[in-house]
């Protein structure tokens, strides 16, 4: 008898066209986190800083998923008036907001089979309301939600097609947003999924990429 996997990354696909009437829908197995992912989990694991490579091919030192740290002093020139500053050091970040394209669910047209080493989508869709491009709403997490004996969190982006051509979708993934010792951010992809046939997003439709995480 076969067992469902503990943990189990799923995507699902809608297209709608321009009236709003569904074109397209399912959902399956995504099996596909990177390197980048594991990597990170490994740090936060083991309490240490790792390295990372961003979605420009540069190794990003110092980084990981080692919590929050706060620095609070009362007096001395050095301490900035007494204030506290608390910094979010590695966290993987994916909420992005409407209109940024870097981090959260991605979009793109690459065909090429996924790798663990794979640090980008091949060729992502740009944010923009121009033929070739999608409009980027913000992606959406919600809570944990708990039925039927398993845990859920779902990760949700609306695109919106706003040019008069069609724009076919081949790839999809997850960017994160991390940091690193110095404070800096940078964009590092964490899963990427490949498609089994290109999803036409009509002139004036919409996709809906959601990514489910269920134990």
């Amino acid at each position: 008898m076969s067992e469902t996997p503990n943990l189990q990354l799923k995507y699902k696909i809608i297209v709608k066209d321009k009236d709003g009437k569904t074109i397209k829908e399912y959902e399956r197995d995504a099996r596909s986190f990177v390197k980048n992912f594991l990597t990170a989990l490994y740090g936060s694991l083991i309490e240490q800083y790792i390295s990372l490579v961003d979605v420009n091919g540069n190794t990003i030192s110092n980084t990981g998923i080692i919590g929050t740290w706060s620095d609070w002093c009362n007096y001395g020139p050095w301490c900035n008036g007494g204030s506290m500053t608390v910094r979010s050091l590695g966290i993987l970040l994916l909420n992005a907001p409407e209109g940024d394209d870097t981090y959260g669910i991605v979009v793109g047209t690459g065909t090429t089979p996924v790798t663990p080493d794979d640090y980008k989508l091949e060729q992502q869709i740009p944010h923009g309301s121009s033929d070739n491009q999608l409009y980027y709403q913000k992606t959406s997490i919600g809570a944990p939600n708990v039925s039927n004996g398993k845990v859920k969190i779902s990760i949700s982006r609306v695109f919106r097609n706003d040019g008069s051509v069609d724009v076919n979708i081949n790839e999809i993934g997850l960017q994160a947003e991390v940091m690193d010792s110095s404070g800096a951010t940078y964009k590092v992809l964490i899963v990427r999924d490949v498609l089994p046939q290109a999803e036409v997003v009509p002139g004036g439709g919409v996709l809906i990429v959601t990514y489910s995480i269920i134990a």
